[in-house]
């Protein structure tokens, strides 16, 4: 059987939702066909998609018809939630383009199929409402092939004449047989170099029936790698569970599989609201995973790669919040949903939230989730135009962040990128540890403001050209301080200009309002083509959203009503005049992201500027030519302070006489607390390692687990301490999970599709914030997430040895060997604590 992701995509108002439900019916997904005035449609559940009607959210459905089992995505057709749309792109293997006859090729509709030409995604075409008549085939496909510059074909009435101007060779097959092979035409699909097109009504139930035979016969499955590869392009959260979903592009995933230094837990194969718990995921599936909480959306499974979207939100909004409300706790709460949608961008600047968003009703939603979420009434301002920042040039950038003990130095590349691609990431590196490579590029992605006026910074590609990193005083944080200082080094040495939003619009007009249009647009400098519709005349072309924003009322007023004005994202240009912007910005004195360097001598920290950084380096340039040409800047007494107590903290003195010893002390006495003390044991790794519990286990797997929990009540009788015990329920069927109580023992059987490993790690952060936690396992893996928790790692083999000791003598191995156990855990818990 032939299987594959489709998506389906439209311009709002389309009727994809009712052909969403046409063809989950035809497929045997439902049994009753629902309805958007009904409010009951099978994908759009979500309480506020069916209050507004429209779709928002993504949403998963598995189809199967024939021979093509597919799992279908249906996403959002309003501009407001494009960002949304555009994240499935990247996973799909076939795109249905919806069109609305009565619309024909709409603004939106161009964005749409230039996004599907940029990802490559293979697409057929169904145009709906034909029972309207007002336009008949042969129109629409005029129009399609004129406005969308493609080869579109239709399959209702398909001409092999035609079909063989695809390429030359079907040309060449149809000249010498007179007939075109299907294999020829399914490869031209798939190349987009045809886009089949059906026509019929998703409401009335005409044609679908042989769209779907189209799609059966048209679609063919991929071929992948055997390697195990993967894309995330979707995060949710599902009351407290984070949901990854992932597109498996190579290989197979299974349960408990390392992804970036993290577990799977468990793998979901959803479909629509309900999923299914998978123990692995093949090649070509698309999956939800639990127990990943730093895969974003846009990366890559293997490699520190990250894919970013062209369409970007282009209206920063201020978000006010109600009186007595925390602020912290707030940002808290709601970076959640900037891992829903990135795009948000979510930041708090100067005790408020700023809001990046696409427009007012993305804004509207926003502010119903926030209260259906957290009971919180916010309010949103009226939101000011992102502009942006990008350069023309390249220079090698030098960042280095040496205060006393700290240690870093970054060396990268930056140089101009294609105009909508974002924020490009390459590793050049060598010799760095992998570990600091992949904060250097997390923080590249994250970005630093231009140089004009303090703008995101977008359109630029970005190498990780090397560094140096000291064996005893680097830290993670280190490289971050050191890559944002190369960052902004650069840009001081390379040309920058600032980009600005624009629409492209479709203005329809009587006749006699022309004149008044064309003045509008003229001081609005739009570009301008003006065709005739009948009786009407429209007007289509590009103009900045910071003027035509608001033009809506204006055409209302003026064409009395009789005026449609339709916009949509068309990207970023060049501000032509940027005294029109009033920027008041001094990049020298941008105490948040200084472009200066800091650097050790004598045991005392000092600040050199960014155009000085090149004579102080510790590695020598990677590039042949760096530009020296920079204007000299300095920082006054008072600047300085405010960057150094930034960057690490208010200082009783300055900086240079300062020796940190106070903060020493500080985490010295915090090591000497005494914290009550928490075992917590892997139960069936503990009795996997006994001999005796071993073969008792092979008779009987209760005999097995009562031995354990004999002798752990026995050995907590001598420590005194409280003593929890995990067994593992994943594989058990309908197995909802227990917890319960065994003399003074806490017995959990995890529920099904829940690991040991994974509510052993969730419990260990919670309890280590109160109790010095044990954690008794033998896994290698979860070891090592036991000590990023904050608690101490014992082996299986060291416990039992420890319990035969303990009930034989009546003190602890632990006690015996108290020099060598402590001084190793007060180590431990140094790193951390320094961490």
């Amino acid at each position: 059987m032939k299987k594959c992701i489709v998506g389906i995509l439209a311009h709002v108002d389309a009727g994809k939702t009712t052909l969403s439900e046409r063809l989950l019916y035809k497929c045997g997904a439902i049994r009753k066909l629902g309805r958007v005035d009904h409010n009951d449609t099978f994908l759009d559940y979500d309480i506020i998609e069916r209050d507004r009607g429209i779709t928002i959210y993504s949403k998963l459905a598995e189809l199967t018809y024939k021979d093509l089992a597919f799992t279908f995505i249906d996403t959002p057709g309003h501009t407001d939630f494009s960002s949304e749309m555009e994240r499935t792109l990247q996973v799909l293997d076939y795109a249905i383009l919806l069109i609305s006859s009565l619309d024909g090729v709409t603004a939106y509709t161009e964005t749409i199929f230039k996004l599907l030409k940029h990802y490559h995604v293979p697409t057929f075409v169904f145009v709906n409402k034909m029972d309207y008549g007002l336009k008949d085939e042969s129109e629409l496909l005029k129009e399609l092939n004129q406005k969308l510059e493609g080869n579109f074909i239709s399959m209702n009435h398909r001409d092999d004449e035609e079909c063989s101007l695809i390429n030359e060779d079907i040309l060449n097959q149809y000249l010498e047989t007179g007939e075109i092979s299907s294999s020829l035409f399914l490869e031209a699909i798939l190349h987009q170099e045809v886009f089949p097109v059906c026509f019929g009504s998703a409401l009335k139930d005409t044609g679908i029936d042989f769209f779907l035979e189209v799609l059966n016969t048209c679609i063919v499955n991929k071929t992948y790698p055997e390697d195990l590869q993967g894309i995330c392009y979707k995060v949710s959260y599902e009351g407290h569970e984070r949901i990854c979903y992932v597109k498996i592009t190579g290989g197979q995933l299974h349960t408990k599989d390392l992804i970036k230094e993290e577990k799977v837990h468990q793998i979901r194969k959803y479909n629509g609201l309900k999923y299914d718990v998978i123990h692995s995921a093949q090649a070509g599936e698309l999956v939800g995973l639990v127990g990943l909480s730093q895969l974003q959306s846009g990366d890559l499974l293997i490699g520190d790669k990250r894919h970013t979207g062209i369409l970007q939100p282009y209206l920063h909004y201020q978000m006010h919040l109600p009186e007595g409300a925390d602020t912290p706790e707030m940002m808290h709460h709601i970076l959640k949903l900037s891992e829903e949608d990135p795009t948000l961008s979510i930041e708090a600047v100067h005790h408020s939230l700023s809001v990046s968003m696409m427009g007012e009703i993305q804004v509207e939603v926003l502010t119903r989730k926030i209260k259906d979420l957290y009971g919180i009434d916010v309010t949103f301002d009226q939101g000011k135009i992102q502009y942006l920042e990008t350069i023309k040039s390249s220079a090698e950038g030098v960042g280095h962040f040496e205060p006393l003990r700290h240690y870093a130095e970054v060396h990268l590349y930056i140089e101009p990128a294609k105009r909508g691609t974002g924020i490009i990431v390459e590793d050049g590196s060598q010799h760095l540890d992998r570990h600091f490579v992949r904060t250097i590029i997390r923080n590249c992605y994250k970005g630093v403001p231009g140089v004009i006026g303090g703008y995101p910074v977008t359109d630029i590609k970005i190498t990780v050209l090397g560094g140096k990193s000291h064996i005893k005083h680097t830290e993670g944080g280190d490289f971050s301080q050191a890559t944002r200082r190369a960052l902004r080094q650069a840009l001081m040495q390379v040309e920058s200009v600032v980009l600005e939003p624009y629409y492209q619009y479709e203005l329809i007009l009587p006749s006699s309002c022309m004149s008044k249009a064309l003045y509008d647009l003229d001081q609005m400098k739009a570009s301008v083509t003006v065709t005739q519709q009948d009786e009407m005349i429209c007007l289509t072309g590009k103009a900045s959203v910071k003027k035509m924003r608001n033009y809506q009322k204006d055409v209302y007023h003026y064409s009395k009503g009789a005026g449609k004005l339709t916009v949509c994202y068309d990207g970023y240009q060049e501000v032509k005049d940027l005294k029109e912007l009033n920027i008041h910005y001094d990049p020298l004195h941008d105490e948040q992201f200084p472009a200066g360097s800091i650097f050790c001598k004598e045991g005392a920290g000092y600040y050199v500027p960014y155009e000085e950084v090149f004579d102080h380096m510790h590695v020598p340039l990677y590039t042949k030519k760096a530009s020296r040409t920079v204007t000299p800047s300095y920082y006054d007494d008072a600047s300085l302070e405010t960057i150094f107590e930034r960057t690490y903290g208010k200082q009783k003195v300055r900086l240079s006489d300062e020796m940190t010893y106070q903060k020493h002390l500080e985490k010295e006495n915090e090591i000497k607390k005494v914290l009550p003390e928490c075992l917590i044991v892997d139960g069936y790794n503990v009795i996997g390692s006994d001999e005796t519990l071993s073969r008792l286990q092979k008779e009987s797997i209760e005999s097995a687990r009562r031995k354990l929990l004999d002798l752990l009540g026995n050995y907590q009788g001598y420590k005194g301490y409280k003593i929890i015990v995990v067994f593992d329920g994943y594989k058990v069927k309908g197995n909802t999970g227990t917890e319960e109580t065994d003399g003074h023992l806490e017995v959990v059987y995890t529920k099904e599709g829940q690991t040991a490993d994974a509510y052993i790690e969730r419990i260990t952060k919670a309890l280590s914030k109160t109790n010095r936690v044990y954690v008794a396992t033998s896994d290698a893996l979860e070891q090592t997430i036991i000590l990023g928790n904050g608690a101490f790692r014992i082996s299986s083999r060291e416990l039992l040895k420890d319990i035969a000791y303990t009930t034989s003598t009546g003190k602890t191995s632990f006690e015996r060997n108290n020099t060598k156990s402590r001084n190793y855990l007060l180590e431990d818990l140094k790193e951390k604590l320094d961490g």
